[in-house]
């Protein structure tokens, strides 16, 4: 455990991702009490989740292709063939 977080892979990096993202919606559906209604509001927690987890990602893909991009512009054009 201790040799793969020194050395961690893509693979390893998107499960702690998606371990991460999914964690605070399951402990959220554990407080919810067992009375009439349970299901829709387990059905809009997971929406909800799911919507915030969208949200999350696509700012910070976009973030991280505007660094991308910069750092590309920074170095100059590369010649196309």
């Amino acid at each position: 455990m201790a040799a793969a977080a020194l050395r961690p892979s893509e693979q390893s990096i998107w499960l702690v991702v998606a371990v991460l993202c999914a964690l605070p919606w399951s402990l959220a559906l554990l407080v919810l009490d067992l009375s009439a209604g349970f299901a829709d509001r387990a059905a809009l927690v997971v929406c909800v989740g799911l919507l915030a987890n969208l949200l999350l990602l696509w700012g910070l893909t976009a973030r991280m292709r505007a660094r991308f991009c910069a750092r590309q512009g920074a170095a100059g054009p590369t010649p196309r063939r």
